[in-house]
C-alpha cells in the first residue's frame, strides 16, 4: 500500500487562484506552443478564475502526462473516462511524477462535493431503482463516481480514505472537458489544468479536438485581448433543454448565454402559439432524444423501408403531440438530427437517391450554428449522402442514346409514381455538379478554418474535392469561373436554389460562399 504521505492535503487553499501567482506563472509556463494567455478572475464563473487571452504575453502548451496508462486498465477495461482518469492521477502520485504545484492547482480546482454528497445519500435511499439509469441524471452520475472509487480502492490501493478519493473523483468530474476529432464530434474526454481554467458557454470562442496524438484549442470567432475564453463542457449540437439538464446535474451550470437565451424565448414563443407547456416541448425533446439514440444503438434493426418507415412514423406522433398548426421547425433542435438520422439510415438502404438527398438537405441547412466541428461535420456528411446522386450522374455518360430514349419512353408510359416517392431532382446535370463543387469548396475551406491546414481532415479533404472535380469532366470543359473564382457564387446560388427548392428548404437558410 502507498504511504498515505503521498498524498498532500486537498484543503482547498485560501483565496482564488488567480491570486496565486506563483502557481500561475507556473502553469503557463508549463505550455509549450506559443499562446497568448493569462489567468484572471472570470466574467462568468462569478468568485471563480477563468483563462483569458492576453496580449503581450506567451507560453507554452501543457506538456503531456509522463506514463498515460497503468496496468489496473488490463483489469478494468471498461472504466469510464473519469475513473481512468483517477486511476492514472492515483499512479502519477504513487511515482512521484505529480509535482506540487499541480496537486495545488489540483485543489484549486471546483468539486461540487456538498451537492455530489446529497446525490451519494440519495443514491443509497434509491439503490433498487437504479441499476441501469440514465446517462445524465444526478443518481447515474453518483452510479458511476461510486463505481469509480470502488474500483480504485480494490485494484490500486491508494492510501488515502474514501472522503479523498471521491474529492478527487469530483474534481475530474467537475473540470473534464469533451475532445473531438475532424469529423467525430466527440471522441473521448480530458483533464488538463490549464484548459480547466476555460469556462463554459453553449455558444463558446474555442473548442478542443486531437490531431493525431496531439490537443489543440482553436478559435471559433475572433478572441479580443481582454476577452474570457470558453468552451462548451457538452454537446453543442444539443437543443437548449437537453444542454441545460446535463450543464445542472454534473456541473450544476444555468448557462445564461446569449444563444440560451434566444433559444428559450423562441421555444417559450412558439409553446405559446400552440397552447403547449415548456414541459410539453421537454418531453418531446426527450422523446425525439429516445427515438434517434434506439436507432444509433442498432442501425441494422431499422434498415428496411418498413424500419424507416417505423421511424417516420414514430417521430411524427412525437411531433404531432405539440405542434398542431404547423410543422417542428427544422432548425430548431433536435429536428435537423432526426433528419439526419432519416438520411443515414436511407443512405445504408441506399434505394432511393433522390430521398437521400432531401432529408441530407433538410437537415444541413436545418443548422443555425454554422462554424466550427459541427457545422464541418454536417457539410461533410451531405456530401457523402449526396454521393448517390453523383454515381447516377455518372452511369448516363456510359448510357447509349438509344437506351436513355427508351428509358424516357418507358418513364412516360408508365403509371403516376406514388406519392410517397420524391420527384426528380429540376437542377441539371451542371447545376448538380455546381452545387455539389461548390458545396466541395466550402467544406475544404470550413475545415482548414476550424481545424487549420496541416491538420490530416484538411488535407483528405482536398484530395476528396480534386477527385470530385475530376468526376464532373465529362460534362465538358469546366465552365469558369470555377469554386473560389470571382463569379462562381452567383452560378452557385442558382444551382442552391434548385436544389433547396426541390428539398423544401426555405431558400433564406442557403448556403453562403466564402
Amino acid at each position: 500500500m502507498a504511504n498515505p504521505t503521498n498524498f498532500p492535503d486537498l484543503q482547498v487553499p485560501g483565496g482564488r487562484m488567480h491570486d496565486d501567482q506563483e502557481l500561475c506563472e507556473h502553469l503557463l509556463r508549463s505550455l509549450d506552443r506559443p499562446a497568448l494567455l493569462e489567468i484572471l478572475p472570470s466574467k462568468i464563473d462569478l468568485g471563480g478564475t477563468g483563462l483569458f487571452a492576453k496580449e503581450d504575453c506567451q507560453r507554452k502548451a501543457w506538456r503531456k502526462y509522463h506514463k498515460l496508462e497503468c496496468p489496473v486498465l488490463g483489469q478494468h477495461p471498461h472504466a469510464s473516462a473519469e475513473a481512468r482518469a483517477l486511476y492514472r492521477l492515483i499512479a502519477m502520485v504513487k511515482q512521484d511524477s505529480l509535482s506540487e504545484q499541480e496537486w495545488r492547482a489540483l485543489a484549486y480546482l471546483k468539486a461540487h462535493e456538498e451537492q455530489w454528497s446529497g446525490h451519494l445519500e440519495d443514491l443509497m435511499y434509491y439503490q433498487p431503482q437504479v441499476d441501469n439509469p440514465h446517462r445524465s441524471t444526478p443518481l447515474a452520475f453518483a452510479v458511476a463516481a461510486r463505481s469509480a472509487v470502488r474500483g480504485a480502492e480494490t485494484l490500486m490501493q491508494p492510501g488515502i480514505d474514501n472522503l479523498q478519493l471521491y474529492g478527487l473523483y469530483f474534481r475530474i468530474l467537475t473540470n473534464d472537458m469533451d475532445v473531438a476529432g475532424p469529423l467525430h464530434p466527440n471522441i473521448g474526454r480530458t483533464v488538463d489544468l490549464v484548459g480547466s481554467l476555460m469556462n463554459h458557454s453553449c455558444d463558446p470562442n474555442t473548442f478542443a479536438f486531437f490531431e493525431g496524438r496531439q490537443l489543440r484549442v482553436r478559435s471559433l470567432k475572433p478572441i479580443q485581448a481582454g476577452e474570457e475564453i470558453t468552451v462548451s463542457y457538452v454537446d453543442a449540437r444539443e437543443g437548449f433543454m437537453m444542454r441545460h439538464d446535463v450543464l445542472w446535474f454534473k456541473y450544476f451550470i444555468d448557462c445564461k448565454c446569449n444563444r440560451c437565451e434566444e433559444e428559450e424565448l423562441r421555444i417559450s414563443t412558439l409553446m405559446s402559439q400552440e397552447s403547449s407547456s415548456f414541459e410539453d416541448f421537454y418531453q418531446a425533446e426527450k422523446e425525439l432524444i429516445d427515438i434517434r439514440n434506439e436507432v444509433s444503438r442498432d442501425y441494422k434493426a431499422f434498415r428496411s423501408e418498413d424500419g424507416i418507415n417505423q421511424v417516420k412514423t414514430a417521430i411524427s406522433t412525437v411531433v404531432s403531440q405539440i405542434f398542431r398548426t404547423q410543422p417542428w421547425p427544422d432548425t430548431l433542435l433536435p429536428m435537423c438530427h432526426m433528419k439526419q438520422i432519416l438520411a443515414e439510415l436511407s443512405f445504408k438502404l441506399n434505394t432511393n437517391p433522390n430521398q437521400i438527398a432531401i432529408y441530407t438537405l433538410q437537415s444541413c441547412f436545418g443548422i443555425t450554428q454554422r462554424s466550427g466541428p459541427h457545422w464541418v461535420y454536417a457539410l461533410h456528411s451531405l456530401a457523402t449522402h449526396l454521393t448517390p446522386m453523383t454515381a447516377a450522374l455518372n452511369r448516363l455518360k456510359n448510357t447509349p442514346p438509344l437506351l436513355l430514349l427508351l428509358a424516357l419512353i418507358m418513364r412516360l408510359l408508365a403509371p403516376p409514381a406514388p406519392p410517397a416517392t420524391p420527384p426528380d431532382c429540376p437542377a441539371t446535370p451542371r447545376q448538380f455538379w455546381d452545387f455539389y463543387n461548390g458545396l466541395l469548396y466550402e467544406l475544404v475551406l470550413q475545415s482548414r478554418k476550424t481545424y487549420g491546414t496541416d491538420s490530416a481532415c484538411a488535407v483528405a479533404l482536398v484530395e476528396k474535392y480534386a477527385r470530385a472535380r475530376a468526376r464532373s469532366s465529362w460534362l465538358g470543359p469546366e465552365e469558369r469561373p470555377l469554386p473560389g473564382e470571382r463569379g462562381f457564387a452567383e452560378r452557385f446560388g442558382e444551382a442552391q436554389v434548385a436544389m433547396l427548392g426541390w428539398a423544401g428548404v426555405d431558400g433564406g437558410r442557403g448556403l453562403e460562399m466564402s
